[in-house]
């Protein structure tokens, strides 16, 4: 399962690039794959989801890098 999430550009730069390969989302869900939405242009990206650590009410979701 895949599950869709959307990023503000300033981290959806980041994280797309692999200087931030995680993001805390207060969602949960069974995924194998994460796809990153730009909030301003609409494009996407999808990594394989590495591992997710529960703190408190959130998860951080962190994703294998493409390089």
């Amino acid at each position: 399962m895949k599950l869709h999430v959307k990023s503000l550009p300033e981290f959806w730069e980041k994280e797309k690039n692999g200087l931030k390969p995680n993001t805390v989302r207060r969602q949960l869900g069974g995924n194998d794959v994460i796809v990153i939405e730009n909030t301003k242009t609409g494009e996407t990206f999808e990594r394989q989801i590495r591992d997710v650590t529960f703190w408190e009410d959130y998860m951080i979701i962190s994703w294998v890098d493409k390089k």
